[in-house]
């Protein structure tokens, strides 16, 4: 079976970008502001989802009157998704781990509350509170590793689980 495609080095080209950001993101350091720890998503991937937005939104302008109405209406779609996908900032607080997205309100998850830190097989880490909700810190934030280490130290839990791993009633 041959391929008539010229475009196939965009596949593996994207998934060093996405290596590339993950990296950034490990390498990167927390913000600190007075008492307060601010971890945003790397600077690269920043970049990366302004670069899709533009290029999307260009093309989307570009093809108003030339395309099918459906080709438009995905274009606006995926605009609207990479909006609604923007990661979002944690603070840790003296008192309180909050989670801001800039369309949704903040969640607040006190220290005391927190009783569990799971590690995925991806690399994000779940934190549960004891109202069942879960915050999901990405492997495309900064500092991933302070980040843990400072939840565990803060709501005194001696380690993380992984995901992967079998349940005990210990």
């Amino acid at each position: 079976m041959r391929s008539n495609s010229n475009f196939w080095w965009i596949g593996p080209l994207v998934l060093i970008l996405i290596r590339l950001v993950i990296s950034r993101a490990r390498l990167s350091k927390v913000a600190r502001d007075s008492e307060t720890l601010v971890f945003t998503v790397a600077p690269a991937f920043r970049y990366l989802a302004w670069c899709v937005l533009v290029v999307v939104t260009v093309l989307f302008v570009r093809a108003i009157g030339r395309e099918e109405t459906w080709v438009l209406v995905i274009s606006a779609l995926c605009v609207a998704l990479v909006s609604l996908a923007w990661p979002s900032t944690f603070l840790c607080t003296p008192s309180v781990l909050v989670r801001t997205l800039w369309w949704r309100p903040r969640m607040l998850m006190p220290w005391g509350d927190i009783v569990q830190v799971e590690r995925t097989a991806g690399g994000d880490l779940n934190v549960y509170d004891t109202q069942g909700r879960c915050l999901c810190f990405s492997r495309f934030h900064v500092d991933p590793r302070r980040f843990e280490s400072e939840v565990l130290r803060r709501s005194n839990l001696k380690a993380a689980i992984a995901a992967s791993e079998l349940t005990s009633l210990r």
